[in-house]
Parts: structure tokens; C-alpha cells; sequence
């Protein structure tokens, strides 16, 4: 089998399973008590928290531990509406991830503001749109922008986008769920007031995540209940869960800062060939977004005529795992919102395929991949359109 579907989930290192396993059954106890016990839960808990501290490059006081991305997300676009009745106003793209993009239209769907951002052919926000909306409206609760797009890979720069939020005092909230682990993290340098994570895109198991806040930022409880996590939400800690991101943040840590760097470059030599090898074996295939700055691991080919949905079932079948884009969308007729505000054709988009590759991909794993999707999509162009 070659997998090729990291965007949509990782496997769990060695390391963060064992340390699930350990605190299951040697760690268990409930870190909110005072005995010995729950001491010892406590500490897992707080050693989980400087090494995702580590990662972001933030103070330890800032991490939130969640159930994930789009926890992660809910609690730093509800807590800014809520922390004042006069702003009410959320600033977003048209190329987020649906853990934004459906809170954002939730919020419109009960008479909430919202600027939509639009973005280049390329998935690029403007820069000039974000000025213009914040200079425009003095209602606005947050600018929420993610670092890296989980189905074609383009990265914003949110560096730029933060320095315009900071000017006008107003929050920004970056979902590094596709970034985090793949790229350096320095929320100390960065003009960046919440940041979401997700364990299981960096090797960690699901259900893990974490808000990021910077120490000026107030957070208000989405769920509510006991003092946990400083108040800012509630519940028993899930202790393995939160053993697991610990290992994997600090596996990551150690991976950006060593091998990672020249990993990064081969990873993404190979992820260019493989795409090279396609398009020129398949009339019609494109690279969206080929030509701008994307996450290193990221391929998304578009095979016009053909079915995504169906393609990525024949794939399997040849022992190919790939997206029909954003797997949490994969399931759904309708074209990628996203593809479609990049302008893309909606055949183009029907037929858009997501290949995602590992920090461990090589050139013949790549190759014997590009190889297997030649086939299979000329013997379904054969067949028109149905999978072989």
C-alpha cells in the first residue's frame, strides 16, 4: 500500500502510541486531584504542554488542550464574539477549512457579519481586501486566515496579515492545523493572537489538539464546566490524548531543527517530479496551484472528465490512498468551495485528486505512485470515467 493521504490523517509514531499506552494503563489517574495519583497524571499533562509550547515557540501559560483542530478553532471564534456584543464582525477567506468556514456561516445564518475574503487564482489572499475591511467596519470581533490549505497546499502570509490586525488592535486567528509540524512555528516573533493545532497532522493521535493564546488574549470558555485548563475549557483532561501530542510536538520539534530541514527540500524535489511524471503522461491533468509556495508534501491534480470521488476508489484498489480533496468534504458531489473561489472550472474541480505525502516519501515510492495513477486513470478514461 502506498499512502499518500497525510493531509487527512498521519500514523502515529512509535513513540506517541507508546505514551498513549502508558498513560492508559500506568498514568491514569484524573490530573484535576490532589493525590499522589493524580500528581503524576499532572505532570504528563504539563510535560505535554511545554513541548507543544516548544514547538509553537510560545509560553507554556498559553496552550489550551482541546479534542483538535476544529475545537480548536469553535473556541477562538465563538470566544472572540463573545467577548464584545459591539463587535460582531468576522473577517475570513473563501479558502478555509469547513472547522471555520461553518462557524463562520453559522454565524451568518443567525444575523451575524461576515467580510469574505476574496483570494487570486492561485488561493492568495489579498492583502489590500484585508486593510480595506478592517478600515471599513469598526465591528469587526477577529480576522480568522489559515497558514496552509489543506487541499492544494498554498501558504498565506500570515505574517503580513497579522501586522495588519495588529495595527488596528484587532484579534487574528490562524488555523495552523496543516502547518504545524511541517513548518517553523515562532508565535514569540509572530504578530498572531490564536493559533489552532491538530495531533494527528504531525504524527499524534486524533482527538488531541490545542488553542494557542497569546498571553493579552482573553479566551471565554466554550465548554464550560470545572476550572480545568485555566478555565478556558472545561472537562476532565484527556491525559493520553494530550501524552501523545506532547511526544509527537516534541518529535516534530526535533525533526524541523535537524533532518527536517534537508527533508523538507527532498520531499518537496520528489513531490515535483511525481508531479512532473503525470501531467506529462496524461493529457488534460493540471497542477492547481502549481506555481506558488505550497506545503512541501502537498500534490493536487486535476484529471478534467474524470470523477474525483471515483478515481480515488480505483486508486485504492491499486493500492494508492489519496483524497478527492479535503477529506472531511470527500464525501460530498459538490466541488471544493475552496477550488471554486480559486476560479477553478468546475469540471476541473470534479476531478481534482489530493496526493499528500509523508516526511519518509522517496523517489521510488513517489515514482512507483505516478506510475500506478497513469494506469488507472487512462484505463478509466477508457471505460469513460468508471472505475476499472
Amino acid at each position: 500500500m502506498i499512502y499518500l493521504d497525510h493531509n487527512a490523517t498521519t500514523p502515529p509514531d512509535r513513540a506517541a502510541v507508546e505514551a498513549v499506552r502508558e498513560t492508559l494503563t500506568v498514568e491514569w489517574g484524573n490530573p484535576s486531584s490532589i493525590h499522589s495519583v493524580g500528581e503524576r497524571a499532572r505532570m504528563v499533562v504539563e510535560r505535554a504542554r511545554d513541548q507543544v509550547a516548544t514547538l509553537v515557540g510560545c509560553q507554556r501559560g498559553s496552550v489550551i488542550f482541546t479534542s483538535g483542530g476544529t475545537e480548536s478553532c469553535h473556541l477562538a471564534l465563538w470566544s472572540c464574539l463573545a467577548s464584545d456584543p459591539r463587535r460582531q464582525r468576522i473577517v475570513t477567506s473563501r479558502v478555509e477549512h469547513s472547522a471555520v468556514r461553518e462557524v463562520v456561516r453559522a454565524h451568518e445564518a443567525r444575523g451575524g457579519a461576515v467580510e469574505w475574503l476574496e483570494v487570486d487564482r492561485c488561493g492568495r489572499v489579498d492583502l489590500e481586501q484585508v486593510t480595506t475591511a478592517l478600515s471599513r467596519h469598526d465591528d469587526v470581533a477577529l480576522v480568522s486566515v489559515q497558514w496552509a490549505n489543506s487541499e492544494t497546499g498554498v501558504i498565506q502570509d500570515v505574517a503580513a496579515i497579522g501586522r495588519i490586525c495588529r495595527g488596528r488592535g484587532i484579534p487574528f486567528h490562524v488555523d495552523a492545523v496543516q502547518w504545524a509540524g511541517k513548518g517553523a512555528v515562532d508565535l514569540g516573533s509572530l504578530p498572531i493572537d490564536l493559533l489552532s493545532i491538530s495531533a494527528h497532522k504531525f504524527y499524534g493521535p486524533k482527538g488531541a489538539g490545542a488553542l494557542i493564546a497569546a498571553p493579552s488574549t482573553v479566551v471565554r470558555a466554550l465548554l464550560v464546566g470545572g476550572p480545568q485548563e485555566r478555565g478556558r475549557r472545561g472537562g476532565t483532561e484527556a491525559v493520553p490524548a494530550i501524552a501523545g501530542l506532547g511526544v509527537a510536538a516534541d518529535l516534530a520539534s526535533k525533526w524541523l531543527c535537524g533532518e527536517g530541514v534537508r527533508g523538507v527540500l527532498a520531499v518537496a524535489a520528489m513531490r515535483d517530479a511525481f508531479e512532473d511524471r503525470i501531467t506529462r503522461a496524461v493529457a488534460g491533468s493540471l497542477v492547481i496551484a502549481g506555481g506558488v509556495t505550497r506545503t512541501f508534501n502537498t500534490s493536487l491534480i486535476s484529471f478534467p472528465g474524470l470523477e474525483a470521488s471515483a478515481l480515488v476508489v480505483a486508486l485504492s484498489r491499486r493500492g494508492v490512498c489519496a483524497s478527492a480533496g479535503a477529506a472531511c468534504s470527500s464525501g460530498s458531489l459538490e466541488p471544493s468551495p475552496a477550488l471554486l473561489a480559486m476560479g477553478v472550472a468546475r469540471e476541473a474541480a470534479h476531478g481534482a485528486v489530493r496526493f499528500s505525502f509523508g516526511r519518509a516519501a522517496d523517489e521510488a515510492l513517489a515514482n512507483d505512485a505516478a506510475d500506478r495513477v497513469i494506469s488507472v486513470v487512462g484505463k478509466m478514461a477508457s471505460l469513460g470515467g468508471s472505475p476499472p
